[in-house]
């Protein structure tokens, strides 16, 4: 398998930026976004350059969204750095009020949720968390309405959510990335937040092995055992390292492969469901190929 994305990210989500066509970015103050030809998926990446926080750079919804909102996107930091060490991606209003998520690497408290005031930041909160650079990490900001904010991460090294609730800010217009450099941002979206209830116990992650191939499939029920839409990831892992990740606007993820020496080996499936952890560490193991 390999890393699928949304067949149409514009049509399913408010905002979609890939960095294949790189339009609509707006540099801020001092600060450098570039068209990058490395990426996480595709031929491009936004590439974050050229000195500290707050200068970076930032691009219009195109709409003004509420609270109730998910920032997502992958990143990537190399394992030494020209400038600062913090990744910085999230939400402001066209005055620079808003919140962030944000990873400073090199910390023992690297997970951090920004309050943007006027463009500079404020940390709210911060937590523990293994480092990713090296690698393309997952990150993920939620603003709800009833004041709570969370910071989410998800990759190789682990994963982390710090939270915090403040009720400032409720409007926002454009997302930016800001922080230190060089850093990389891919697959940048922007999505409701709707917790519709979903069952850990009944959703399942599920897999089959024949005498060459395994096959698998992942579902989200509610807890009437009826299947749920939503924004449904299913990430497998390989010898403790990702191996893909599909997402899909859909209730269930069926994927599998033939078996051959390259997959010897242990294996992890893991899905979320919008923030719902379904089924967490389901394993197989492939050996004497």
């Amino acid at each position: 398998p390999t890393a699928t994305s949304e067949s149409n990210g514009s049509a399913v989500f408010i905002f979609f930026d890939d960095a294949e066509n790189f339009t609509g970015w707006v540099n801020y103050s001092l600060g450098e976004l570039y068209q990058s030809n490395f990426a996480f998926e595709g031929n491009h990446s936004i590439l974050k350059t050229a000195n500290n926080d707050p200068n970076g750079g930032y691009k219009p919804i195109g709409t003004t969204i509420p609270r109730d909102v998910v920032l997502e996107a992958w990143i990537f930091r190399n394992t030494t750095w020209a400038g600062g060490s913090v990744d910085r991606i999230g939400l402001i209003n066209d005055s620079g009020y808003g919140y962030g998520f944000a990873f400073a690497h090199g910390l023992t408290t690297p997970l951090r949720i920004d309050k943007r005031t006027a463009y500079t930041p404020t940390v709210l909160a911060t937590a523990a968390a293994n480092d990713p650079a090296g690698s393309w990490y997952f990150a993920r900001l939620i603003v709800e309405s009833n004041g709570t904010i969370v910071a989410q991460y998800n990759s190789t090294a682990g994963s982390g959510t710090v939270s915090y609730v403040d009720s400032a800010y409720t409007n926002f217009t454009r997302v930016y990335i800001f922080g230190g450099y060089d850093y990389w941002v891919d697959l940048i979206r922007v999505r409701e937040y709707a917790p519709i209830p979903v069952s850990y116990s009944n959703s399942s992650i599920e897999t089959i092995q024949g005498p060459n191939s395994i096959y698998w499939n992942i579902t989200a029920l509610d807890q009437n055992g009826v299947p749920k839409v939503g924004n449904l990831t299913l990430y497998i892992y390989h010898d403790n390292i990702l191996y893909s990740q599909t997402n899909q606007i859909t209730s269930s993820i069926y994927g599998g492969f033939i078996l051959d020496s390259s997959k010897e080996g242990y294996w992890t499936l893991e899905g979320i469901w919008n923030d719902i952890l379904l089924r967490n560490q389901t394993s197989f193991a492939v050996l004497g190929i």
